[in-house]
């Protein structure tokens, strides 16, 4: 076996001419070309070449239609970068005059309950309506009822503003006096109260331990005397039971009211009983008046017999038949 000439190899190497680098791409270039050229004169399917050089220097369509839209789709909802600014700086002030309203209503709602808050102190809890002694005007007096007595039973009403001092606790408290009947008591802006009151009247003197007692038609006594009060009857009941009592009472003022004034001046003692009232005259005849029932007859009955018939008892509690003796 014969070895090769190291000398020929590096002569024939070294002499032999370089390839340009460009003369390969082309022979790649051919080969493509007449591969494919094959392929469609023999019908065979075309087999998918890449090519670098291509597919670089072409961009893909699809993307470039993409960013187009994207773009003209920005200009058109939200316009150019100017309007985009203006955009957000509106949007600023919407966000910043939606917190200016929120805060101003929250502002006035405290402010209304602030106001609210005050007036409530002002008018229930403040001095300014405090009820004062010497605002408190009382009117229909008399000798059974004085000032001071009604002042002392309203005293636990001073200091206490107007609003919160019940008109009806007043009152009782004023109807409780024994002597009033009745009491009627409005305010009197900012500080005082306005008191009528209706005082019992006396109706006639009842006997007691003490002397006698004045009461009036109800049987409530309104004050004590060791005499015989003046201009007054006696009044003696011969009851035991307190309730049967104010109704024996009841029914001596019901005769009394009935009775013509002249004869009323001539009785002195009244007597009342369970279902019955006799009289006393001045001269100490004795009249039997029975109830309370017909008491205008009675009364006529009674007048044309004390001024025709002299008797030391009349008894006219059937005035269609009365009887004398």
């Amino acid at each position: 076996m014969s070895k090769p000439v190291e000398g020929f190899n590096q002569k024939s190497s070294e002499g032999a001419p370089e390839e340009p680098k460009s003369s390969s791409r082309l022979s790649l270039t051919r080969f493509t070309r007449a591969k494919k050229s094959n392929q469609v004169s023999s019908g065979a399917p075309e087999e998918d070449t890449f090519d670098p050089s291509v597919h670089k220097s072409k961009p893909s369509r699809s993307s470039s239609l993409q960013k187009y839209f994207t773009s003209r789709r920005a200009t058109e909802v939200f316009g150019s970068q100017k309007n985009t600014i203006s955009l957000n700086v509106r949007r600023a002030e919407m966000k910043r005059a939606r917190r200016s309203a929120i805060l101003t209503r929250v502002g006035i709602a405290f402010a209304a309950v602030l106001l609210v808050t005050v007036v409530v102190w002002a008018v229930f809890f403040s001095p300014f309506f405090a009820l004062t002694a010497s605002k408190i005007k009382i009117s229909g007096l008399n000798e059974d009822v004085t000032a001071e007595v009604v002042e002392e039973k309203l005293a636990g009403f001073v200091d206490v503003p107007l609003p919160r001092i019940s008109m009806n606790a007043a009152r009782s408290e004023v109807e409780s006096i024994a002597q009033v009947d009745a009491a009627e008591i409005t305010r009197a802006w900012p500080d005082g109260l306005n008191v009528k009151i209706t005082v019992r009247t006396p109706m006639a003197a009842e006997k007691s331990d003490e002397g006698y007692n004045v009461i009036d038609r109800e049987g409530v006594v309104l004050r004590s005397s060791s005499d015989v009060p003046e201009s007054l009857p006696i009044v003696e009941v011969k009851i035991e039971s307190q309730e049967q009592r104010a109704a024996a009472v009841a029914r001596v003022a019901t005769v009394k009211d009935e009775l013509p004034a002249e004869l009323s001046q001539q009785i002195t003692v009244y007597t009342a009983y369970p279902t019955s009232v006799e009289m006393r005259t001045l001269d100490g005849r004795i009249i039997k008046w029975g109830d309370e029932s017909d008491s205008q007859l009675k009364a006529q009955v009674l007048k044309l017999l004390l001024d025709q018939r002299p008797a030391q008892v009349y008894d006219v509690s059937t005035p269609a038949r009365p009887v004398t003796s």
